[in-house]
Order: structure tokens, then sequence, then C-alpha cells
């Protein structure tokens, strides 16, 4: 008999509208119509499952020694890989201290992450690598990927390009994560006699620390980040309707990432996925997740370096059938293995295999 379940997200509750949420746990309790309550509505020597989110106080839950606590950790984001040396990256165990958000101070977060997946019964993660280097010291993780958006997706029919001669590139993402302005001016500017128009699906507004510091306005960033293409990007506020309505209208999408061994590096493959969900045709850099989902679907657009970007993106241009092809059998790569079905089993195996008799 499945137990009560409960959410630990310091703060960002279960039913929050932001996509990290939304697209994991939470769906799949809307999905299978299970009760899912906040952590701290639990009574006490209560038998319940737990999930706990990255943004919980980890500190607290490596400590609980609880036999009647069933715990999950959602360890979604690639901290353990992350070999950057940023003043974010140093401080962040620090930082979470300080803002309350963890209990006791831990300077080291990379090793509270790796402490934690010890202590849980079982792991959840999001990137094949990470699932690689826990599954010798957790043998209960998961690789799970994100579900697709909430709302009926509409999907790409129509691959010929605008009779104006205009090329609409598609981006999307969150303010707080990567914005790649700097990638486009630095590749674009170089591929003339095309009249490309950028359409960002964003967050117009953002804030760069924490989900709640240093508010920035995307507009600002970007006329700061590329001079030379800023006349050609468009913004759109991001919801699940102007996503995929502004995707299925661009002839094609971009996902720049940096080749820096940061998270942005290690980044799951979720968003050339949900591209594919909408049958829009896509080049990313070639960044390990995306590597492996191109080669699975049979498909090889992403790059290494620059020239590859340009090259890639000509052909594109230039190439309807190719265009189509890179939707096709995108689509058909996600419909086996992403479907939203597939996933509900892969959480419920989760579930299944903390459940106490």
């Amino acid at each position: 008999m499945l137990k009560n379940l409960y959410f630990s997200g310091g703060g960002i509750k279960h039913e929050s509208n932001h996509p990290s949420i939304k697209r994991r746990f939470a769906r799949f309790i809307q999905r299978k119509n299970y009760k899912l309550a906040n952590w701290e509505q639990a009574e006490a020597n209560e038998e319940c499952v737990v999930l706990v989110s990255q943004t919980a106080d980890l500190t607290y839950w490596k400590r609980l020694k609880d036999k009647n606590v069933a715990v999950i950790f959602e360890s979604n984001d690639p901290y353990v890989l992350d070999q950057s040396r940023s003043m974010k990256t140093i401080f962040r165990g620090t930082f979470k201290f300080c803002i309350r958000r963890h209990t006791y101070w831990e300077f080291d977060f990379k090793k509270t992450v790796m402490d934690l997946c010890r202590s849980v019964d079982a792991v959840v993660v999001g990137h094949y690598k990470v699932y690689d280097m826990l599954k010798s010291i957790m043998p209960n993780v998961h690789l799970i990927p994100d579900y697709s958006v909430d709302i009926s997706l509409k999907k790409k029919q129509d691959f010929q390009l605008p009779s104006s001669g205009q090329i609409n590139i598609f981006w999307e993402g969150l303010g707080s994560s990567y914005i790649p302005f700097e990638d486009i001016n630095r590749i674009f500017k170089q591929v003339k006699n095309y009249n490309f128009v950028f359409h960002f699906v964003t967050d117009l507004s953002f804030h760069a620390i924490a989900n709640k510091y240093a508010k920035k306005y995307v507009f600002e960033v970007a006329k700061k980040k590329a001079p030379d293409m800023y006349h050609s990007f468009r913004f759109y506020q991001w919801s699940e309707f102007s996503y995929n309505n502004i995707g299925v209208l661009s002839d094609f999408a971009i996902i720049p990432l940096p080749f820096d061994n940061s998270m942005n590096y290690y980044k799951p493959e979720n968003k050339l996925i949900q591209m594919w969900r909408m049958g829009l045709p896509t080049i990313t850099s070639a960044i390990p997740s995306y590597i492996r989902a191109f080669d699975g679907a049979g498909l090889n657009e992403y790059c290494f370096n620059d020239d590859e970007w340009r090259a890639k993106i000509i052909n594109f241009a230039e190439n309807l059938e190719d265009r189509k092809r890179n939707s096709e059998m995108g689509i058909a790569f996600v419909e086996k293995y992403y479907s939203n079905e597939v996933i509900d089993e892969l959480w419920q195996n989760v579930i299944d295999s903390v459940e106490k008799v």
C-alpha cells in the first residue's frame, strides 16, 4: 500500500509553476492522482516517503535518521560533475547557510550532495554521467528525464522558409540559467547574406543569484552582450503557450553552451528533447548529453566549435530536407524513449523501490 507522500523543497512548493519542479516529480504525482503534501505537515513517527528537492535543506536531510521515513533525493542538477572554480561554485554551501536555506554550515556543497546521496533510500538524477558516478556508492539510483510541458503540444508541420527571406531561429530557457547572447553575437556576425531573426522565450526579468538577488532585465543584458546582433532579437515572456507557439513558427532552434566543465557543460538533454517533442529542428553545442541524444536518434547536428556552428547553420538555412529529417528522427527518438508514459514508469519504479511492506 502506498504510504503518505511528502515533498521538501526549502520553501519552493511542489505546486510551483517553476519548470524545474513542474516537469519532474510534481507531474508524476499529478498524472497518477497521488496526494502530496509539504514535509512540514507530516506527523511524528509517521511512516512516509519524502521527495527531497535540491532546493531543500540538504544539511538537515543528511543528518536525519528515522526508520519510518523513506527519503528519495532528486539530484537533478549535476552539481557533482561541476569542475568550475567560480565564486558561485566555491561559496555555494556558505551562501545557502547565510540565507538560511541550510541549517548547518558546510563549505563544500559538492560533498554535502555526495553525503546525502550515500544516506538516503533512493537517488533520482537527470544526467547519465551522474548516474554512472553514483551507482557504485548508491545502488538504488534512477536516471529520469523531464516530462513534456503540461499543454497539448503542437508539432511543427511546415518546413518551408518564409517567402520574405527571413529565417526565424528559436531559443528557450530561464533567465537565471545560461543565456547565449555572446555566443550568438560571435557566431552569427560572420554569417553573411542571411536575414536571421532570433526569438527568445525566456524571463523578461530575472534574478541572477538564488532566484532572489541581483535583478536583471533581459533586454539590457542582450544589448550589452550582443551589440552586433541585438537589432534582430525578439523577446517573449516564458510560458508553456509562448514556448510552444513561438517554437513551431520558427524554422529551427539553437542551443549553444560553453565547454567549461561547469554545470552548463553538464546539462542533461532535456532542452533538446523538448525541442524535438514539438518537431523543431535543432542544432546544439557538443556537450556530452546532447551527443548521446543525437547519436541515439541517428543525427549529428552538434558542434564542437564556431566553424561547425556556422556550417550547420548555413546547411539548415539552405536545406529543407535536412531540417525536416532532424525533426522527424528527433520525434521518433523522443516518442520511443521519452514519452510521458515511459517517464511515469520510471518514477513508479522509484516509489516502489523505497516502499516498505
